[in-house]
C-alpha cells in the first residue's frame, strides 16, 4: 500500500467522526499529551479531549461544560435534519426512519487529512434514551469494521456537561501517529461547534 493510499484511507476514517453527530459507551484513556483547552481559560470554556488505542480501535472521549439546560442540549444533539447548519464538515443529514426511540440517519460529510479530502456516506442507527443518552452505530460498514459511540448529557447545577465517546476500527490500516492527532482535532472541532450552537439557542431563550 502506498503512502498516498494510506493517507486517503486515514482521511476516510477520520471523516466519519464528523459525520457521527448522533448520540455503546467506551472507555477512553489519555494519549500522553494531556488535556486540551479551547475557547479561553477556565473550566467554563473548556473542551477536553482524550484519545487512546484500545481493543475496539481508536477510542476518543470528549467533554465540555456550558450554561444551558439539559433540554436545550438535547434539542441540539437530536436535531439530525439540521446538523449541517452548525457542523462545518456536514454536507447532508437526513432522518430516513424513526420508531419510538430508534432513529436511522443518512449523512454525507467531508473530512480531510494533510492535502487530501474525502466525501463519505454513513447510515447511523441511533438509540435515544431521554433525557441523557444517545447511542449510535454506523451500520453501513463502508469505512469501518466497527464504529459506535455515545453522547451523554448531565445536569450540574446551573450548567450542563456533555460527554462524547466513540470507538472506531477502520477497514484500512491507519498509522497510529496520524490517527491519534487527527481524531483528537476532529472531536475537538465537533464538540466546539456543538457547544456554540447550544449556547446560541440558550441565549435566544433568554438564559
Amino acid at each position: 500500500m502506498t503512502l498516498r493510499t494510506i493517507v486517503r484511507s486515514s482521511a476516510s476514517a477520520l471523516a466519519v467522526v464528523l459525520a457521527a453527530l448522533a448520540g455503546g459507551p467506551v472507555q477512553a484513556g489519555s494519549d500522553g499529551h494531556g488535556v486540551e483547552a479551547l475557547a479561553g481559560a477556565g473550566a467554563a470554556n473548556r473542551v477536553d479531549v482524550r484519545v487512546a488505542r484500545g481493543p475496539d480501535g481508536i477510542e476518543v472521549e470528549g467533554r465540555c461544560s456550558l450554561f444551558a439546560s439539559r433540554d436545550e442540549a438535547w434539542a441540539v444533539l437530536t436535531d439530525y435534519d439540521g446538523i449541517d447548519r452548525f457542523v462545518s464538515s456536514m454536507r447532508e443529514s437526513r432522518v430516513t426512519a424513526r420508531q419510538d426511540h430508534e432513529v436511522f440517519v443518512d449523512q454525507v460529510a467531508v473530512g480531510g487529512l494533510l492535502c487530501f479530502s474525502h466525501t463519505l456516506h454513513v447510515r447511523l442507527r441511533v438509540h435515544e434514551q431521554p433525557p441523557g443518552s444517545i447511542r449510535f452505530e454506523d451500520v453501513s460498514q463502508r469505512d469501518f469494521v466497527s464504529y459506535r459511540g455515545e453522547w451523554r448529557v448531565e445536569d450540574h447545577g446551573d450548567r450542563v456537561e456533555i460527554t462524547y465517546r466513540v470507538a472506531a476500527r477502520p477497514i484500512f490500516s491507519v498509522p497510529d501517529f496520524l490517527a491519534r492527532g487527527a481524531f483528537k482535532r476532529t472531536v475537538r472541532e465537533l464538540l466546539t461547534e456543538v457547544k456554540v450552537e447550544i449556547e446560541r439557542r440558550a441565549a435566544l431563550a433568554g438564559r
